[in-house]
């Protein structure tokens, strides 16, 4: 029986994260950054504040930070739901946390059709760990061209992703640092 428990689905006795935690809403903020003013990311996607896009931002336009928080809180609902419908395992807090980021980033649909999805859903832990470094490209004028930045974001996730959960105050901090070094 499945159930849920302090933001967490209990599925066969096994806590499974079910909303981004801390350090995930840090890695993807970190990563992303903010921008007030929107502007066209390095595949020529218009952006607007946390790596915000779709068919309503545009050139020109702007946000405030509580404008910024809002699109924030509803693009990572949005991301981790998705991440939840196509993940068959449960996942703990850093886990999730990593996937949730990978998939902010690059998409849902590309997520859940992802080698390292099918490998969290075989319970194959390290090849799904190793599969991380291999989304930092981005496609400009038809090539795939590396991004310094996104093989950064990549590593942390990657790192994020096979760390041990944190349950006191040493361990919380190390997390923080391992995604804002």
């Amino acid at each position: 029986m499945d159930f849920y428990k302090a933001g967490r689905l209990i599925v066969g006795g096994v806590a499974a994260a079910t909303a981004l935690g801390y350090t995930g809403a840090l890695l993807i903020k970190q990563s992303e950054g903010v921008s007030y003013t929107s502007y066209q990311d390095s595949a020529g996607i218009w952006t607007i504040c946390y790596g915000h896009t779709g068919p309503e931002v545009g050139p020109r336009q702007r946000a405030t930070q509580a404008q910024c928080d809002a699109l924030f809180d509803k693009d990572v609902r949005r991301h981790a739901a998705g991440v939840l419908s196509c993940t068959k395992r449960p996942l703990n807090q850093n886990q999730f946390d990593a996937v949730v980021s990978l998939a902010f980033n690059i998409g849902v649909r590309n997520y859940c059709n992802s080698t390292l999805s099918r490998k969290i859903n075989a319970g194959d832990w390290a090849g799904a760990a190793n599969e991380f470094p291999k989304w930092n490209k981005v496609t400009i004028d038809g090539r795939k061209v590396v991004l310094r930045g996104l093989t950064n974001r990549r590593l942390k996730e990657q790192a994020l992703f096979m760390a041990p959960e944190a349950h006191d105050r040493a361990g919380r901090l190390a997390l923080k640092e391992l995604v804002t070094q």
